[in-house]
């Protein structure tokens, strides 16, 4: 097995761009103008809203690294801190990037970099990430940062390596813990490397692992919250959101369609060989970008089916640099006359192919009945397009749906919504100096299925004011239960609850 494949040694430069920040800021520019414009539903809204609040939490959803960093981010930019949080992972999306091609660039080349880079900014479920307030770019720039260590240091385990990959282990574990996947990248040239290193590289690796931790211990303090408490927080959500196994087996077999929605165009063509080609020539990294992407689809079956989109938006890394080895291959092949047209054909068609497939897989998945969101609800003001089309820069239905709905609400009133839903008009009224207790948030009452007490909470709200439902789902807002005492009327986007008759 062979580990130079640099490509200084075979000369694949041909006048591609050597530095990464060239890459990472013409990523940069795809992310800014494709941004969304301000907030977006559910856990995008509820980011805006702890970075606002510097609320820290000490449990895998809290997100506490992600907090303290928005929380600064956004004061930063105060005029819109929902703008400024999707420019956030704009930016960190950039990093990913640029920091894929920086680690592939030696081992395969210029050209193949350049495509593993461009797979990686246009894949769709990554692109979508950069694009919105959400934890997973930032997730993905520490992942590719960790990636990019963990395979130097197999061609040169210097401890440093290892510590500052460490050290980004546990810091993405703080930003979500979706980064705790990347442990392969840590365990695998540590094996290979047994015989020199030994422990001597490994326990300060732990000390560092545990430096990264260290908002989660500050959120534990802030909290009052232990390691217990973190690990029941943990339990409980892994027991909430687990899929049953028969569902598991189901959700393995649709991640082929995932996989080609994921990477369109030629790059699926060139993931088989990119695996022979690694296996011959880069065997260990294969092994690194294998376990890490098993892991990835393994959580995305067992989670949340909506959950999947993002999820699956880190794996797309160890994707992307397989892909590159696979036009490294086909480039190999190619003779030296042709290697360059092939590369900026294949390049070319690389950044074309996703943007038509973009464009064209909403309107034929409608026509032909599939749905390939996840199953995902349907809330006002958002199409199913807005999971299909990974830009986001004309997405305002949130915004009009919150100020719709608020310039409805008079000082008494009350709106009843579900977290997707909440999120976003409690954000509204956080930048509006206006209280955010007129918004009554539902989870509790849709968790437990407890139509009694929710309907106890709505005869005790009727007492004072006006009550409005965020939404008409049935199963979300117990209507069944209420149509036989209430009457439920549209106004705007909202539906008020009235006594019946």
């Amino acid at each position: 097995m062979s580990n130079d494949s640099s490509s200084e040694a075979h000369g694949l430069d041909h006048g591609w761009p050597r530095s990464p920040l060239v890459v990472g800021a013409l990523a940069l520019v795809l992310f800014v103008v494709t941004a969304a414009p301000g907030v977006l539903w559910g856990d995008s809204a509820k980011l805006t809203l702890m970075a606002l609040d510097v609320e820290l939490i000490p449990q895998p959803g809290g997100h506490p690294t992600y907090v303290l960093l928005a929380a600064l981010w956004v004061r930063l930019w105060p005029s819109n801190p929902a703008y400024a949080l999707n420019i956030f992972s704009a930016i960190s999306g950039a990093i990913a990037v640029g920091l894929l091609y920086r680690s592939l660039r030696f081992s395969l080349g210029t050209a193949a970099a350049a495509f593993a880079a461009g797979t990686l900014a246009f894949s769709h479920l990554f692109w979508n990430s950069a694009t919105l307030a959400e934890s997973y770019a930032p997730a993905a720039a520490i992942l590719a940062g960790l990636l990019a260590l963990s395979v130097g240091y197999f061609d040169d385990p210097r401890p440093w390596r290892l510590w500052l990959a460490a050290l980004l282990l546990g810091l993405g574990a703080g930003i979500n813990s979706i980064v705790v996947i990347a442990l392969p990248a840590l365990a695998i040239p540590l094996i290979h490397r047994w015989r020199q290193t030994g422990l001597r590289h490994v326990l300060p690796a732990v000390l560092f692992a545990g430096l990264g931790l260290i908002p989660f211990m500050i959120a534990g303090v802030v909290t009052g919250g232990g390691i217990w408490s973190f690990m029941a927080a943990a339990g409980g959500e892994f027991a909430a959101y687990a899929q049953p196994p028969s569902e598991v087996f189901r959700e393995l077999l649709r991640y082929p369609l995932y996989l080609a929605y994921q990477v369109p165009g030629p790059q699926g063509l060139v993931l088989i060989p990119g695996l022979v080609w690694l296996w011959r020539h880069r065997r260990p990294e294969l092994q690194v970008y294998l376990g890490v992407w098993v892991l990835v689809v393994a959580f995305g079956a067992l989670w949340l089916r909506q959950r999947q989109f993002l999820i699956l938006s880190v794996g797309a890394i160890p994707m992307a640099a397989v892909a590159g080895a696979g036009f490294r291959w086909a480039i190999d092949l190619a003779a030296a006359r042709f290697q360059r047209s092939l590369e900026r054909v294949g390049i070319g068609v690389a950044v074309a192919a996703p943007l038509l497939l973009y464009a064209l897989v909403p309107a034929l998945s409608a026509r032909l009945g599939v749905d390939l969101t996840g199953g995902a609800r349907t809330v006002p003001y958002r199409e199913m397009s807005y999971f299909l089309q990974p830009w986001k820069a004309e997405v305002t239905g949130p915004m009009r749906y919150a100020d719709e709905a608020l310039a409805i609400l008079g000082p008494e009133d009350h709106i009843f919504a579900d977290f997707t839903l909440a999120r976003v008009l409690r954000y509204r009224q956080r930048v509006r100096d206006a209280s955010p207790d007129a918004i009554i948030e539902i989870d509790s009452y849709i968790i437990t299925g407890d139509s009694d007490g929710y309907i106890a909470r709505l005869e005790a709200a009727l007492e004072g004011g006006r009550v409005f439902l965020a939404d008409n789902e049935s199963d979300y807002y117990f209507l069944a239960a209420l149509g036989g005492r209430f009457d439920v009327t549209p106004v705007g986007p909202l539906f008020e609850v009235l006594p019946a008759g």
